[in-house]
């Protein structure tokens, strides 16, 4: 498998021709730096390596699926490129069918790919790229969202800015009720600005925390590697890449399939 190892890593995704390739994409549509796109990337890879040589179904994280879904995007590339002249396999993608039984089955499958990652590689994956299963499959609800028209904040941040804004209000109302004078007028307007500097100064060391604690992820764990990749999250039993169709007996690990995620 060294030989086809080197064919996933050297495989070529990025269409140096073209003004906005698939790393530029796969950056712009998860609001990640360069950096931190190639590493997930690389983790790509790592995730066909691991699906073809695991021998069991496996699962990626969120990330490594956003790369995926994306590479599906490149029909030529992913099916005829990749799937059909670098490893001689079809990887279909087969998303969750809902329900309890799904979510424990994807969940059993993602720890044993953890598991099979450090046996492959020799290394534990980087958990800003993979992270544990509970916060793998935790509550999550995505939706697309146009950042030219609309903020994105972290939910305790709006909530922290609205009690603080009410807060200040209520206040601003009960000082000049008190004190119903020209100096208390000046005091009231000059304590609302001090409260106001307050909550924005708050706001802003939030989204600070955010873009430093970005920085560290991207400067955290293992690899810098080269651009492209494909990948699966769903390419076992159920979704035609098991059975005779496929992955499972002709080069995805025994007869265990490939294995799906979300």
């Amino acid at each position: 498998m060294t030989e086809l190892r080197s064919k996933i890593l050297n495989f070529a995704m990025d269409d140096e021709s073209a003004d906005r390739n698939f790393s530029d994409r796969l950056k712009e549509e998860n609001g990640w730096s360069i950096e931190f796109t190639q590493r997930v990337i690389f983790e790509y890879r790592r995730f066909l390596i691991l699906l073809l040589e695991a021998g069991h179904p496996v699962t990626p994280s969120d990330e490594v699926d956003q790369a995926w879904h994306l590479h599906l995007c490149f029909t030529e590339n992913y099916w005829n490129d990749f799937c059909r002249d670098t490893v001689g396999v079809p990887l279909h993608h087969g998303p969750t069918k809902g329900g309890a039984q799904e979510r424990i089955k994807y969940q059993t499958w993602y720890h044993q790919t953890l598991i099979s990652y450090k046996k492959l590689f020799g290394e534990n994956p980087p958990e800003d790229i993979w992270p544990p299963s509970n916060i793998r499959f935790g509550d999550q609800s995505f939706q697309r969202v146009n950042t030219t028209d609309f903020f994105v904040l972290p939910k305790r941040t709006v909530w922290v800015g609205a009690f603080s804004f009410v807060g200040l209000v209520i206040g601003l109302i009960i000082l000049q009720f008190a004190f119903s004078s020209m100096e208390a007028f000046i005091f009231t307007i000059t304590f609302g600005v001090i409260i106001s500097a307050f909550i924005v100064g708050y706001l802003l060391n939030e989204q600070q925390k955010r873009q430093q604690k970005q920085k560290r992820n991207e400067n955290h764990g293992a690899g810098c590697g080269a651009a492209g990749g494909c990948g699966g999250s769903g390419c076992g039993g159920d979704s035609g890449c098991g059975g005779g169709s496929g992955c499972g007996g002709s080069g995805c690990g025994g007869g265990g399939g490939c294995g799906g995620g979300s």
